[in-house]
Order: structure tokens, then sequence, then C-alpha cells
């Protein structure tokens, strides 16, 4: 990424994996530039992005800065609201819960493995509701769908909360140990059902990729 500083082109791009955050730039007209890197990820990167105003302001001598600190925590405060209204924002048009639909099969006929050539394999099972942002999901006798996609380069878990007929809302986070009230790691998308003629489950939706908006990416029932 390319932004102008007190008047100096810097290069930069910021990164992260789970447990880690990641910062680095580079002041082209002074020859000047740094990597930093956290061993945290939500609170490494407001750490990283301070570290490397500091290492710059010592190189061109600035007396202020933005305010990350600030801009951070608005941001999370802001995040926070979005997570509390995400079934409202994910499906506006939803009815209420308790108008509607049931999906069409028990819970249960929905777990198994789907598959994807790209995505490939997503095992669903049976698990207990976790809490994000203090919010339990709503479950049917304690039970939720989940996924713990474990195997891929950046590890998640699935959380599905049921909306209406076969329409679900799924959150997804990076922590493997179980949710517990998540704010700025948690990602949200849409995701449907098929169900075949033959009255079984047939096809898993997911809205994996944010830039294709409604559109889902479809798993095939595997097992």
């Amino acid at each position: 990424m390319f932004s102008v500083y007190n008047g100096y082109e810097v290069l930069h791009h910021s990164g992260g994996v789970p447990g880690f955050a990641t910062n680095m730039f580079y002041v082209p007209e002074r020859d000047f530039g740094g990597v930093v890197m956290a061993n945290a990820d939500i609170g490494g990167s407001p750490i990283a992005l301070l570290t490397t105003f500091e290492l710059l302001d010592r190189e061109i001598g600035v007396k202020t800065r933005p305010d990350i600190s600030g801009m951070w925590d608005r941001g999370t405060k802001a995040r926070i609201k979005v997570l509390k209204e995400l079934r409202s924002i994910a499906f506006p048009d939803a009815p209420a819960p308790e108008d509607a639909l049931p999906h069409a099969l028990p819970l249960e006929a929905y777990t198994g493995s789907y598959w994807h050539p790209a995505y490939r394999h997503i095992n669903l099972t049976l698990g207990a509701p976790p809490s994000y942002v203090g919010i339990p999901i709503p479950s049917e006798d304690g039970k939720i769908l989940r996924a713990d996609v474990t195997d891929r380069s950046w590890p998640h878990v699935l959380d599905f909360e049921h909306i209406n007929a076969e329409h679900f809302l799924v959150r997804s986070h990076f922590s493997l140990d179980g949710a517990k009230n998540f704010d700025s790691m948690v990602e949200a998308m849409r995701a449907e059902f098929e169900i075949g003629s033959g009255g079984k489950v047939a096809k898993m939706g997911l809205g994996y990729e944010p830039l294709l908006g409604e559109e889902l990416i479809w798993f095939d029932r595997a097992g």
C-alpha cells in the first residue's frame, strides 16, 4: 500500500495469522524502513502500528501522530455493535425467531461431510452453542451445527445459527478453544442448505467470499 505521512511517501503493508500480527514499511526518500512483529493478533495489530509510527517519527522528527489507540478502540466498539445486530444485517427480510419456519429435517440430518474441489472437506457436527460478544447463539435443545476447519493455513471454526427454513447465519472465528465473547476476530457469512429429491441434504452453500455478494460457494454432501 502507498500513503503519505507528514509529507513523506510510505510503502507499507500489514498482516497476521492467529496469534501474530505484523506491519512493514519503507520510506524511499530516506531509504528507511522496518518490519514490526507482535506475538498477538487482536492486541498485536495496534501495537505494531504504534511501533511503526514511533520509528517513523524518530526518523523524520515528527512530534505528533494519529491517535491509533483511539481509532482502534472506536473501530472495535463499532464492530461489536455490528456483531450484536448480525441477524438483522445479514437477513433484513427474515421473520422474527418466533415466526421463523423450521428447517425441513432434524438438525442431526445436516451433519456430515461436505466437499468442494477448491475449499476441500468441511465436516459438520453438533456442538454446544458458544457466546459472541456476550450473547449466546440460539440453539435447539442446547445444540447447534458447527465445524472445526482446522486443517487449513488459516484454521477456523464455523458456528451456525438457524434463521428461517434452510437459511443460517454463520459466525467464523480463528480461536480453536471455544468462543469467549469474541469481538474483532469474528467474521460472519450466510449459509443455505439444499434438500434433494430423496429427502436428504444434498448441498451446503457458504458465503465464504464477501466479494461475491450474495452468491454462495456450494459444497456437495459427501457423507
